[in-house]
């Protein structure tokens, strides 16, 4: 096998190893293509903290290539998604079976190794099968959706409810997305006219500046209720702040992102209005849920800031991704391919 390597930070180099595979419990397969997120970045760079060496990559897809002799339903040239999130099986939940609500989940490109190599040892319960209505760049969104849904299963929205999310980058804006497949109503709010524009063009009507009017525009848009449930998405720049100001007492604000190493509350506000938390980090257990919003075009991902570099720019993709991040301006997912 053949990876790529952190081993520090600013420091991505070429890796080889040997793996065995039981294929009592797995199978191997040719990793095709590896989408590099602001998530990797942060890792690269220093600013989110993992323990080196760590091969990154959370979001992939591949081809298997062996199966063993009970290959339970997977065969060769096989196109599937790579789940990156197990769970510990160690913790208190994990052994009553709750794995849900495990303590310590393992996470690819986190705290796990990552899928940006060659070839993945993948156990079967992390391998599901790509449907062909379901194409390559779309499959790479489906962490994405799953913790989307996750949110949404905290929240537990109603028909026609005003759900505001603070954050318009790709997860947000998936966010909202699925809001409307729900038949709710998004305001996706953003200091980013980029994210907002992207919204729009999205379907998603109500879009607000994060700014000194948004209190008074909500307050508008809600008839002066202000929203019984918010959605913070972590890192996405904005004071946490708005989202307390705009809650109505007794809402629910739920704090959603992979990345959430800057975060900070007051809970000053919290108390005073009685606010209640919910924390989402991974959208584990809603793979299968995922492939299937995508297979019948529940999510439009043809508006975010995809690109597509080959393997070979691998190096060049960290650095210029870092200097677009180090400007402070909106880190585009860009996708590997690895055959090239």
């Amino acid at each position: 096998m053949k990876g790529w390597q952190l081993n520090g930070a600013y420091e991505l180099s070429p890796v080889k190893r040997t793996e065995e595979v039981d294929f009592s419990k797995a199978v191997k397969v040719k990793v095709t293509k590896v989408m590099i997120t602001k998530d990797d970045i942060t890792l690269y760079n220093g600013d989110d903290k993992c323990n080196y060496p760590l091969i990154p990559g959370r979001n992939a897809i591949g081809l298997i290539v062996e199966v063993g002799e009970n290959p339970y339903g997977y065969d060769k040239n096989m196109r599937v998604y790579l789940e990156p999130i197990t769970n510990c099986k160690r913790c208190y939940s994990c052994t009553i079976g709750q794995p849900k609500d495990c303590s310590d989940f393992r996470i690819a490109g986190k705290n796990e190794e990552g899928f940006l190599k060659d070839f993945a040892i993948v156990p079967f319960e992390n391998v599901y099968q790509l449907p062909k209505s379901v194409s390559d760049n779309e499959a790479l969104f489906i962490e994405y959706i799953s913790l989307a849904a996750s949110v949404l299963d905290k929240l537990q929205i109603q028909k026609g409810e005003h759900v505001a999310i603070i954050g318009g980058n790709v997860l947000g804006n998936i966010i909202a997305q699925l809001i409307i497949y729900y038949q709710a109503v998004p305001i996706i709010i953003d200091d980013n006219e980029n994210a907002l524009e992207t919204a729009k063009r999205s379907g998603i009507y109500y879009t607000l500046k994060a700014d000194a009017k948004l209190e008074k525009e909500v307050s508008e848009l809600t008839g002066g209720r202000m929203t019984p449930k918010v959605v913070y998405v972590a890192n996405c720049g904005i004071n946490t702040e708005a989202a307390l100001r705009i809650s109505r007492a007794n809402a629910i604000v739920a704090f959603a992102g992979f990345n959430y190493s800057n975060l900070r509350v007051n809970f000053v506000q919290a108390m005073q209005k009685q606010l209640h938390f919910y924390c989402i980090a991974n959208g584990y257990g809603n793979t299968e849920t995922s492939i299937n919003l995508i297979a019948n075009h529940a999510i439009n991902m043809h508006n975010f800031n995809i690109q597509n570099a080959p393997l070979r720019e691998l190096g060049n993709v960290f650095k210029k991704s870092d200097e677009i991040l180090k400007a402070e301006q909106d880190v585009p997912n860009v996708i590997i391919d690895m055959f090239n």
